[in-house]
């Protein structure tokens, strides 16, 4: 006489499988969020520290300006209005992509609107600010200090 189904521990094993198998994709996708978010905002410390070296070299102002979908940098024209640098092979506007945003811009200590601007002198000083990034439950922040530091830095969880 053969019996027909599977026993309960051959379920337990495959529902064990099945649950190992969604866990590793779920830290899949958790750790490429944090990666996304880490690396834009490794990405935005380095272009800062190249813009402040270029408004020393230039001896020109650059203002970091962000948006809800991205970010660019812009210097004063002749005629005193902001001008992108949309030729530069650096600085360009750059848009952030899908689902990651910036989540808060702090500029001396107080809150910036949706849209922010951050004047970063000739001298190369910069006011103290912070610029989060967050996709998901991943953030990271870009600091800005007074005497011209700009780091990433990480959120401890």
């Amino acid at each position: 006489m053969s019996a027909r189904g599977f026993t309960l521990i051959e379920v337990l094993v495959v529902v064990l499988i099945i649950g190992i198998v969604i866990g590793m994709v779920g830290l899949q996708v958790s750790g490429s969020e944090q990666r996304a978010v880490r690396d834009e905002s490794e990405r935005l410390a380095l272009l800062m520290q190249h813009a402040q070296e270029e408004a020393i070299l230039r001896a020109r102002p650059i203002v970091f300006e962000s948006s809800a979908d991205g970010y660019r940098f812009s210097t004063p024209a002749a005629d005193g209005k902001l001008a992108p640098m949309e030729s530069d092979l650096v600085l360009h506007p750059r848009s952030l992509p899908p689902a990651l945003h910036i989540a808060a811009v702090e500029i001396d200590g107080t809150r910036a609107g949706e849209t922010a601007r951050i004047l970063i002198s000739p001298t190369g000083e910069v006011v103290p600010f912070s610029i989060v990034f967050e996709q998901g439950k991943a953030r990271w922040q870009v600091l800005g200090t007074a005497d011209g530091r700009i780091r990433p830095q990480g959120f401890d969880a």
